[in-house]
């Protein structure tokens, strides 16, 4: 997995869904089949054309965002990822006002954005 080096190319890279979705996965299942998060039953199909995938055993329907910070967002993986970036590389920070015009989201879905991501940052 060949990570981005800059701002321009993590916005580059995460502008296709396609490989942000590839990309979760592989954070979150280690290239391992996925897993229902519902029943923990193994036998998954997908529906491409969604971007879900649904339980054979329990049936529900499941996004690779459950059980993570992205979880009950409308907003894509593409702008979340490019948002993770951004906070990480950030040496001193960065404002809600200054994220919202990079990835071209109000100051206020923003502000959210960066109080989900910080959460998730702090250290254990």
């Amino acid at each position: 997995m060949d990570t981005p080096k800059t701002l321009l190319q993590a916005a580059r890279y995460f502008a296709d869904l396609g490989i942000c979705e590839e990309f979760m996965r592989e954070i979150k299942w280690h290239g391992d089949d996925p897993v229902c998060p519902y029943c923990g039953g193994k036998r998954i199909g997908e529906i491409k054309t969604r971007r879900l995938m649904r339980c054979k055993d329990c049936r529900k329907q499941f996004s690779s965002k459950v059980g993570t910070i992205f979880e009950d967002s409308p907003l894509g993986l593409d702008k979340w990822f490019v948002a993770v970036w951004s906070i990480a590389n950030c040496k001193n920070g960065i404002s809600s006002h200054e994220l919202g015009r990079t990835i071209g989201v109000t100051q206020r879905t923003a502000w959210f954005m960066l109080h989900r991501i910080r959460v998730a940052m702090q250290c254990e």
